[in-house]
């Protein structure tokens, strides 16, 4: 009686076990499912921690898994959600909310079409970046401030040089300049009056600009009209410079042969100018003449006539 209940705990509490192990199993599959691994190579990770949180637009979508060094670079492993889909062109970033806080992964977009990433590659390093850090940041500007002093060959020293020969320049001029603002004050004069000034001139500008929109048709025919009053300027021109350059090769031709004719020319008309002088006299007589010639005309026999 004994050994029988002792057979029947025991085969309870095997199926008991091997129920929670099923179930176990299930789960832990079924949380493997829920989330997939994504992998990124930074250049540093300076701030960045397992565990950290991995954020798409500002929402926590999973944690970093392991970070590893890849010789010039890190390699961050990151569990995120099963939903989440990404982009072929996934890009990501290191960035934290402040300076005194770990840094935390931000994956730049969501996916809104086309083919997804595949999480067997890494997002390489072209599409991911990581901010600059206080202590390079302090570095820089020391360079610069290197640069700027000089301390090396005189090429380096220009701009120091530079700034000593304005600060000599303007050395003792502080009453000149005070002088200067005064005078400037003055003709600015009260601000109040100046700011009424500027108010009527912006209202004149609106009404000339209503004015022009208003006489839009009016001035788009002016505009043509003077559009096409200047191209005909420009052919006028263009005909007139061939004119010119026609002049230019004639002139000195002509010239030449008045200097080289001119007595003959003047002679000429000395003996013909009296000739025509007494023409215009007898004008009269001449227009009496012509006027007779058609009845004389016609009382001539006809040609041919028998």
């Amino acid at each position: 009686m004994n050994w029988g209940r002792t057979a029947l705990v025991a085969g309870a509490a095997a199926v008991a076990v091997a129920t929670g192990v099923a179930g176990a199993t299930w789960v832990n599959s079924v949380r493997a499912d829920s989330t997939q691994r994504v992998c990124a190579d930074f250049t540093d990770t300076v701030g960045l921690y397992e565990g950290n949180s991995v954020t798409m637009l500002g929402v926590e979508v999973g944690t970093v898994s392991t970070i590893e060094s890849r010789g010039d670079h890190m390699r961050v492993t990151m569990t995120v959600d099963g939903d989440v889909r990404l982009p072929v062109d996934i890009r990501a970033v290191t960035m934290s909310s402040s300076i005194v806080t770990d840094r935390h992964v931000e994956l730049t977009k969501p996916h809104t079409g086309g083919p997804e990433f595949d999480t067997a590659s890494c997002i390489p390093l072209e599409r991911t970046k990581t901010p600059v850090g206080i202590s390079e940041a302090l570095d820089a500007m020391g360079r610069i401030a290197g640069d700027l002093t000089g301390g090396g060959s005189p090429e380096d020293t220009l701009i120091d040089q530079t700034l000593t020969a304005a600060d000599g320049a303007l050395a003792d001029t502080g009453q000149q300049w005070n002088l200067l603002l005064r005078e400037l004050s003055q003709v600015v004069g009260d601000p109040g009056q100046r700011d009424v000034v500027f108010r009527r001139l912006v209202e004149n500008l609106d009404t000339l600009t209503t004015m022009f929109v208003s006489n839009w048709p009016d001035m788009a025919l002016l505009l043509d009209n003077l559009r096409q009053g200047i191209q005909l300027l420009g052919e006028f021109s263009a005909e007139f410079a061939g004119a010119v350059d026609l002049a230019v090769e004639f002139l000195p031709v002509i010239a030449r042969n008045v200097g080289k004719y001119d007595e003959q020319v003047y002679a000429l008309l000395d003996q013909y100018l009296p000739q025509v002088k007494q023409l215009i006299n007898s004008r009269g007589d001449i227009g009496d003449l012509l006027s007779k010639l058609p009845p004389l005309a016609a009382q001539l026999p006809q040609a041919g006539a028998r």
